[in-house]
């Protein structure tokens, strides 16, 4: 992903593991517990998960890579940052491994979002806010009829969202 900002202004804001939950979805609380290590708590639907994770490569201004820590819900990533040619900004590159099994990825993607779609909103979400300062929310937004797809999508996801209509 292209994103309008200096790598070191992109790393910095990555880098701010305690600040993640603004930017990523379903991350409620990260606290810093040492130099290169921190505690996450994420809420997915009724379930809370909570995991260790400790950064194992940290080369500032060009990348940072992580790992879970001694956890059964075991995760890698790490995030490339590459200044476009003209400074036209900066190249993201995020590269992440979620160890799941196929089963558990089509049942995560039924009942909410998999992790791949997860880590694509989440860095969309750090475009959005490294760029404009805020993310855009369509929660709570009403919307009108969304066809077929919508209300299959309806009927898995259990969405009861009354649809105004309009008077003429």
């Amino acid at each position: 992903m292209l994103i309008q900002a200096s790598p070191s202004d992109l790393y910095a804001m990555w880098r701010d593991v305690a600040a993640a939950s603004v930017w990523q979805e379903q991350i409620i609380h990260v606290a810093v517990t040492g130099e290169r290590t921190s505690h996450w708590v994420m809420k997915n639907h009724d379930k809370t998960i909570e995991w260790d994770s400790e950064i194992v490569a940290d080369e500032p201004g060009r990348r940072i890579a992580w790992q879970t820590v001694g956890e059964d819900f075991n995760s890698t990533g790490e995030v490339i940052l590459e200044g476009a040619h003209g400074d036209r900004g900066t190249i993201v590159t995020l590269l992440q491994e979620f160890r799941m099994g196929k089963l558990a990825s089509v049942l995560q993607a039924f009942a909410g979002r998999n992790p791949k779609q997860a880590a694509i909103e989440n860095l969309r979400h750090f475009k959005a806010l490294i760029e404009t300062g805020e993310i855009p929310r369509t929660e709570g937004q009403p919307h009108g009829d969304r066809g077929i797809s919508g209300k299959i999508k309806a009927s898995i996801y259990g969405e009861k969202v009354p649809i105004p209509t309009r008077s003429n």
